[in-house]
């Protein structure tokens, strides 16, 4: 990827999180394992020095980082939780 067009993406992304960090500490928390799942496949791909086993640290990450920002967009959207007992 050209230099111009990864700075931009890297931009992009800590736009994202710092966005998610003002919405509240759940989305605050998954835009932060975005960033680092992101991060994590970036350094691969350019091929700077990466922690071991990479590729099994970028799926956790991800999985966690969407189940935190949905769980904050539902709560957002539907209140807080209630259960029927």
């Amino acid at each position: 990827m050209p230099h111009e067009r990864r700075l931009g993406a890297d931009g992009a992304l800590l736009a994202g999180t710092v966005t998610a960090l003002r919405s509240g500490l759940p989305a605050g928390a998954g835009g932060a394992l975005f960033l680092l799942s992101d991060t994590l496949i970036a350094t691969g791909i350019a091929g700077l020095p990466q922690l071991p086993t990479p590729d099994f640290r970028v799926m956790p990450t991800y999985v966690a980082a969407r189940h935190l920002l949905t769980a904050d967009a539902l709560q957002a959207m539907y209140g807080e939780r209630r259960t029927t007992s």
